[in-house]
């Protein structure tokens, strides 16, 4: 069993890959937004409740997908530092079980990025849309270091299509399509 982890800034095209990787694996899509949905419907946006609730919805997810030897597909904005543990917590999880990781690290240009957000299908999971936002956001946050402990394959989108990127991703994990 294997859990795939999409990580990388906004807009940088996790969820578009998620999809295309998860028809053409079968592996679960487990995206990001679900579960902030879901728990922003019990604890205030950002909230530290919400974030203690978030983390535990998501490691409850992998170890049940694990237990059952289901193969997943995640997908989530890692910043440095702040983000280190819940990381190792996630990876740790899905590793107890025996299951195998794999780190996708995905990352474009800024200009890339300040354009893709303000596409109209972000609106649908309430993701940041704003370019000024996201510009400011980029400056306080580190989001494009690699998961610390762990090897990531990484990927510049700016060039290259969703199906391109997913074509990469499947040679390099070897994934019987």
């Amino acid at each position: 069993m294997k859990l795939i982890i999409l990580y990388g800034p906004p807009g940088v095209g996790k969820l578009t890959v998620a999809r295309l990787l998860s028809e053409q694996t079968n592996f679960q899509l487990f995206h990001n937004h679900l579960t902030i949905e879901f728990v922003a419907k019990f604890y205030k946006l950002w909230s530290p409740k919400f974030w203690r609730a978030l983390t535990a919805v998501r490691i409850a997810m992998f170890e049940t997908a694990a237990i059952i030897k289901e193969d997943l597909i995640f997908t989530f904005v890692y910043e440095k530092g702040t983000k280190d543990k819940v990381a190792k917590d996630f990876i740790d999880t899905y590793k107890k079980r025996g299951g195998e990781i794999c780190l996708v690290q995905l990352t474009a240009t800024l200009e890339e990025l300040q354009r893709r957000v303000v596409d109209e299908s972000r609106k649908k999971y309430s993701k940041l849309s704003d370019p000024k936002i996201l510009k400011d956001y980029l400056s306080r946050a580190d989001l494009f270091s690699l998961i610390p402990e762990e090897d990531s394959l990484q990927i510049d989108t700016t060039n290259f299509s969703p199906d391109e990127v997913t074509q990469m991703i499947i040679k390099k994990f070897n994934f019987n399509t």
